[in-house]
C-alpha cells in the first residue's frame, strides 16, 4: 500500500479517535438519598448541565447544554455531593461512583448515596450550638483569618461528631456533638518579592501595587488582595493564587515570594452598546488602541499609557448638559489615558483629550477617582474568601466539607449598587 494512503488512514483514525471523546447523558442517584433529586442536581457542576432557553410545560424540554466527559468529573461531583450532605446534617453520609457507563458514544454515570441519619447539632466545642452548621464554618474561618494575619499560610481543619442522646425523651430526632479543631502551620515572613514575566513594567510600577511588604508577615489575604490590585489594571492575564509561588529554606521563618505574570497584548479593539434604549443603558461605543511602548520611568513610563480613538453614539447631545463636551450626538475622540493605579493614585487616573481641553482633564480626572473610590468603598474581604475545605472524620471513613461564608443583605446592597455604579459611569466618555 502506499505511503500515501498509509497516512491518510492513520489521520482518519487519528480524526475519528478525536471526535469519539464521550459527552455527558446522564446522571443517576441509587441507594438512600435523604434530599430530594432536584436539589442534588443543583450542586452538580462537573457533569450538570446548563440551562440555555427554559422550556414550555407539556410543549418543549429547552435547550440545555452539556459537557464533554472528563475521567475526573464524576469523583469530583461526588465530593462535592458529600459536602452537600454534610452542610445539611447528614454528617455519615458517604457518596461514591457506582458505575461509568461510556456505550454509545455518551457516559452515564450513577453515583451511590447513602445518607444515613439527619443530626441536629446541640454543642460545637462544649457551646450550645444552632442546629445548622454554619455556626461550625463561621468559627473556623475566624479562626483561620487570625492565622493568617500572623503569617500562617498551610492549615490543617478537621470535624468530628458522636452522637449524643436527645434533650428530651421521646424525641425522634438525631443529635450529635461536634467538635472542630484547625491546626496551624508554621507563620512566615515575606523575603523577597519577585515578578516574572514582566517585558513591559517596571518592577516599581507594580511593586506599588502590592499589598504586602517584604519583612512583614506573609499574610495569604493581602496576597489575594495584591493579585485583585494586579488584575484591576488589565495588563496581565487574570491572575490567581496559584499564580504565586511560596519558598521558604529549611529552618527558616522567611519565605520568598513569586509572582508569574502574563502580559495581555498591547492592542486592543472595542465596539460595546447598551442592553436596552441608550437614554438608560448608555451610549454606544466603539474604541480602538494600544498601549504606549516600554520607555522611561515613574511618571513617565510610557507604558502605563494608552493611546486610543473613540467614536461614540448618543441619545442626547451632552453639551446641553455640561458645556465643555461636543453638543452633537455622534463624537469622535482621541486620547492619551493612564488608568488610576492602585497604590500611585495622584498621578494616575486622568485622561487627555485635546477636543475637551482642560475642562475634560479635570472632569475625567475627577470620575476615575470617583469610580475608584465607589469601588473600593464596595469590595471588602468577603469577597477575597476563599472556601474553606474541612475534613469530616465519621464512620464510614468521612470527606470534606466545603465551608463558604453565606451571603448577607449587605452583600445584595454591595452588589445592586456596584451595577448602579457601572450603569451610571457608563455614560461618561473618558
Amino acid at each position: 500500500m502506499p505511503r500515501r494512503s498509509l497516512a491518510l488512514i492513520a489521520c482518519l483514525t487519528a480524526c475519528g479517535a478525536l471526535q469519539a471523546t464521550p459527552s455527558l447523558g446522564s446522571v443517576n442517584f441509587s441507594g438512600d438519598l435523604g434530599l430530594k433529586p432536584s436539589e442534588i442536581r443543583k450542586a452538580l457542576r462537573a457533569t450538570g448541565s446548563r440551562t440555555l432557553l427554559p422550556g414550555l410545560p407539556g410543549l418543549w424540554k429547552g435547550w440545555r447544554l452539556r459537557p464533554d466527559y472528563r475521567p475526573d468529573a464524576a469523583e469530583s461531583d461526588a465530593v462535592r455531593l458529600r459536602s452537600l450532605y454534610y452542610r445539611r446534617g447528614y454528617l455519615a453520609a458517604d457518596v461514591r461512583v457506582q458505575s461509568v457507563d461510556l456505550a454509545g458514544g455518551s457516559a452515564h454515570i450513577r453515583l451511590t448515596v447513602r445518607s444515613g441519619p439527619r443530626y441536629q447539632v446541640r454543642e460545637v466545642n462544649g457551646q450550645p450550638a444552632r442546629p445548622a452548621l454554619a455556626e461550625v464554618c463561621r468559627s473556623l474561618f475566624d479562626q483561620r483569618r487570625t492565622a493568617e494575619r500572623s503569617g500562617v499560610v498551610d492549615f490543617a481543619p478537621r470535624l468530628e461528631f458522636r452522637e449524643v442522646p436527645g434533650p428530651a425523651a421521646g424525641d425522634p430526632r438525631r443529635w450529635a456533638d461536634v467538635t472542630t479543631s484547625l491546626t496551624p502551620g508554621p507563620s512566615y515572613r515575606a523575603g523577597r518579592i519577585e515578578f516574572r514575566g514582566n517585558h513591559r513594567f517596571s518592577d516599581s510600577t507594580l511593586r506599588h501595587m502590592l499589598r504586602l511588604d517584604e519583612g512583614a508577615p506573609l499574610d495569604p489575604l493581602r496576597v489575594r488582595q495584591s493579585l485583585a490590585r494586579l488584575n484591576r489594571t488589565g495588563w496581565f492575564e487574570p491572575l490567581t493564587p496559584a499564580d504565586v509561588a511560596m519558598n521558604a529554606a529549611q529552618g527558616s521563618d522567611h519565605a520568598d515570594v513569586t509572582i508569574a505574570l502574563r502580559e495581555t497584548r498591547p492592542g486592543a479593539w472595542s465596539l460595546s452598546g447598551p442592553a436596552g434604549p441608550m437614554s438608560i443603558g448608555g451610549p454606544l461605543r466603539f474604541a480602538m488602541g494600544s498601549r504606549l511602548p516600554a520607555w522611561g520611568r515613574g511618571f513617565l513610563e510610557l507604558s502605563t499609557y494608552t493611546a486610543s480613538a473613540n467614536l461614540f453614539l448618543l441619545a442626547k447631545p451632552l453639551g446641553a448638559l455640561v458645556p465643555f463636551l461636543p453638543n452633537r450626538r455622534f463624537v469622535r475622540l482621541v486620547s492619551l489615558q493612564r488608568p488610576l493605579l492602585p497604590g500611585n493614585p495622584w498621578l494616575s487616573g486622568f485622561t487627555v483629550t485635546p477636543q475637551l481641553g482642560w475642562p475634560g482633564l479635570l472632569a475625567g480626572y475627577g470620575l476615575a477617582h470617583a469610580r475608584g473610590l465607589v469601588r473600593d468603598a464596595l469590595e471588602t474581604e468577603r469577597a477575597l474568601t476563599p472556601d474553606l475545605p474541612v475534613a469530616v472524620v465519621n464512620d464510614r471513613g468521612g470527606g470534606i466539607l466545603n465551608c463558604q461564608l453565606p451571603p448577607t443583605r449587605s452583600d445584595r446592597v454591595r452588589q445592586f449598587a456596584g451595577t448602579a455604579t457601572n450603569l451610571l459611569f457608563s455614560f461618561s466618555p473618558f
